[in-house]
């Protein structure tokens, strides 16, 4: 028994030490493959600002933390619609504020999806504010969605983040 045992751990190790060099070697010819490539561009992406980022950061945190279903705006951030854009410590320690009792809890919270929407890098929030403009063009191709996507509670725009919680629940 002894010997079969040790010969089954020995094997263990073996296909372990085999497998790390297999995604090892995978990682490092992808890089290769990668290397001197940049990620397109996104139409639009060089003219969005610092300051746009924050915005869209603190208008994600607005609509995430509203309830959709039952249509009640609660921002967490209003001055933002009145030119106001705090920076991004501000936006996060405003949302570590409100929600750092229901995130200790664990499980899902409106406070976990504003955290993870906080993460996202620029290129992100900037894609998610061409999904907003998508919306709103198809909804309303008649009005101005470049302004329409940075009023509150634009409904097109509130169905961008509510996919957006919808995807982080799972």
């Amino acid at each position: 028994m002894g010997k079969k045992g040790s010969d089954r751990r020995r094997q263990k190790r073996q296909a372990k030490r085999k497998e790390q060099r297999r995604v090892t070697r995978k990682a490092r010819q992808g890089a290769a493959r990668n290397r001197g490539r940049r990620m397109p561009d996104l139409p639009g992406f060089s003219r969005f600002t610092d300051d746009d980022q924050r915005f869209w950061l603190a208008h994600g945190v607005n609509y995430i933390v509203s309830d959709y279903d039952n249509g009640v705006w609660q921002p967490l951030f209003p001055e933002i619609y009145d030119g106001e854009t705090p920076s991004e410590e501000i936006i996060a320690q405003r949302v570590m504020d409100r929600f750092e009792e229901t995130i200790k809890q664990g499980g899902y919270s409106d406070g976990q999806a504003a955290t993870a929407w906080l993460m996202q890098t620029k290129q992100a929030v900037f894609s998610y504010r061409l999904e907003a403009l998508k919306n709103v063009r198809v909804a309303q191709p008649e009005a101005d969605a470049e302004s329409l996507i940075c009023q509150p509670h634009t409904d097109a725009v509130w169905r961008v983040f509510e996919s957006l919680k919808r995807h982080l629940r799972h």
